[in-house]
C-alpha cells in the first residue's frame, strides 16, 4: 500500500457512510473528497472538503490517485474515465499484499494435495451463497483438504452451470440446489436464509452436531476449528442460552457485530450448536420492499428508526431469532449490548482467519464493532467506551457513555 500512495495526491470519491467507516479504520492523508451528492458540496467531513467531480478536471493526472469508497466502484470508474485519464483504485484494493497473503496460503494448501474424502464425523461445514467460479472452488478444495473427516455441504442455485457442480463434487459430500426466489429481499436476506437453513437442516439429517456456517465468496482458513470452537466455548457459562432452551453461544467475528446498530451480529460466518442455529435461521422471508438509502444514512435518521423501518439483513435476522427463542426485546442499546454478552462469543477475526474475497478486505473498526476484549467486558459486566463517532452524531446523545451493562 506504501508503495501505490507514495507521493502522490490522493483524493477520495465518496463521503457517505462506507467512507465514513473506512476513514475510522485508516486516516489516509485525503486531499480533499468529491461526490456525486450537490448537496454535499462546499461541506466538509473532517475537515476534508467536498467537492463536485468536476474539480478532477484541474488535477495533475500523472501525480494524483483517486481512491473510491463506494461498493459501486465499477460505475464509478467509467464516470471518472470520462474526467480525465486517472489512476483510481477502490479502497479493497490497498489491502491487496495481505489480501494475496491469504490466496497464496490457500494455494500451497490445494496444490497436488489428494483429496480423500471420508466424512465421519459430527462436524459440517455448510457453504452458502452463490458460487464464484473465481473462488469457491479454491475454498471447497482447502476445506477439504483441511477437514477430511468432517461433512462439507454447499448450499446453492440450481441456475449454477452443470459443468461448474461437476468440478465442485470433487470436493463436497452434498450439494443443495434451491430454485430461485421470487424476490431475494433487501441486501439478499431471503437468499441467505434459504441456503443457510437448508444446509444447517442437511447437516443435522447427517448427524452433525457443530456447524460452522460461512459463505461462497469467503474462507475461514483456520485449522482444527471445531476442536478449537470446544476449548472456547468451555470457558464461558451458558447459563442464559440454556434458559431459552438453548445448548450453547454461538461463535462470530468482530466485523459487522454492530455497536450502534441494535442487534446486528455478524453472519458472514458463525460457528455453533446444530439445534441452535437452526432455531437461527428458520426465520420467515421478508417480503418488505423500501427504498434502502433513507435509512442507510444515519446522518438523517436516528438508529432507532434505522432499525425499526429498515431493519438491516443481520438485524432482521438476529430479531427473528430471539422471536423463535422467546426473547423479549427492549429496542435499547443497552439491551442490544447485553443480547451480545449472553448469547455469542464474538471472537476477533484473526481467530477464525477470515478472508473475504468479495473486496479482499473485511471492515474491522474497533470504534464501530466489538472486538474480543470489549465481549469479555461486557462478559464480565464492565464498562465499555461508546464513543460518539460522527457517523452516528446525535444519534445516542441521549444515551448513558461508559454504561454499566
Amino acid at each position: 500500500m506504501k508503495g501505490l500512495l507514495e507521493n502522490k495526491k490522493i483524493i477520495a470519491w465518496g463521503s457517505g457512510l462506507f467512507f465514513q467507516e473506512c476513514y475510522l479504520e485508516l486516516p489516509l492523508s485525503i486531499s480533499y473528497i468529491v461526490d456525486n451528492d450537490s448537496k454535499k458540496w462546499g461541506t466538509s467531513y473532517k475537515g476534508i472538503p467536498i467537492y463536485s467531480p468536476d474539480r478532477l478536471k484541474n488535477e495533475d493526472k500523472s501525480n494524483t490517485i483517486i481512491i473510491i469508497y463506494s461498493l459501486f466502484f465499477q460505475e464509478i470508474k467509467l464516470q471518472i474515465g470520462t474526467l480525465g485519464d486517472y489512476v483510481s483504485i477502490f479502497y479493497g484494493e490497498l489491502f491487496e499484499e495481505q489480501f494475496q497473503e491469504k490466496v497464496n496460503l490457500i494455494q500451497y494448501n490445494i496444490s497436488d494435495k489428494h483429496i480423500q474424502r471420508n466424512p465421519k464425523s459430527t462436524n459440517a461445514i455448510v457453504v452458502q451463497g452463490l458460487v464464484d467460479e473465481k473462488v469457491t472452488k479454491d475454498v471447497l478444495n482447502y476445506y477439504a483438504v483441511k477437514y477430511p473427516n468432517d461433512y462439507i455441504i454447499l448450499s446453492t442455485w440450481e441456475t449454477t452451470p452443470t459443468g461448474v457442480l461437476k468440478e465442485l463434487e470433487l470436493y463436497v459430500d452434498y450439494i443443495l440446489l434451491h430454485p430461485i426466489l421470487p424476490w431475494n429481499g433487501q441486501g439478499n436476506r431471503n437468499a441467505q436464509i434459504a441456503t443457510t437453513f437448508q444446509g444447517i437442516l442437511k447437516a443435522a439429517e447427517l448427524g452433525a452436531k457443530s456447524v460452522l456456517k460461512t459463505r461462497t465468496d469467503m474462507a475461514v482458513l483456520r485449522e482444527n476449528i471445531f476442536d478449537a470452537s470446544i476449548l472456547l466455548s468451555e470457558s464461558f457459562d451458558n447459563k442464559v442460552v440454556q434458559s431459552y432452551g438453548l445448548n450453547s453461544r454461538i461463535i462470530i467475528p468482530q466485523s459487522y457485530t454492530a455497536k450502534y446498530r441494535l442487534y446486528h451480529p455478524c453472519d458472514l460466518a458463525m460457528l455453533g450448536n446444530t439445534e441452535d442455529l437452526l432455531k437461527y435461521w428458520n426465520i420467515p422471508n421478508d417480503d418488505r420492499y423500501y427504498e434502502v438509502t433513507k435509512f442507510r444514512n444515519l446522518n438523517n435518521v436516528s438508529i432507532y428508526e434505522a432499525f425499526e423501518k429498515e431493519m438491516l439483513a443481520e438485524s432482521y435476522i438476529a430479531v427473528n431469532f430471539c422471536k423463535n427463542i422467546g426473547r423479549k426485546l427492549q429496542g435499547t442499546l443497552k439491551d442490544s449490548l447485553n443480547f451480545y454478552r449472553d448469547f455469542y462469543i464474538v471472537q476477533d477475526n484473526n481467530w477464525f482467519d477470515l478472508q473475504w474475497f468479495k473486496y479482499k478486505f473485511i471492515h474491522q473498526s474497533k470504534t464501530l464493532y466489538i472486538d474480543h476484549y470489549e465481549w469479555i467486558r461486557l462478559y464480565k459486566k464492565m464498562q465499555i467506551d461508546l464513543v460518539e463517532v460522527d457517523i452516528y452524531k446525535d444519534k445516542i446523545s441521549s444515551l448513558p457513555f461508559n454504561i454499566s451493562i
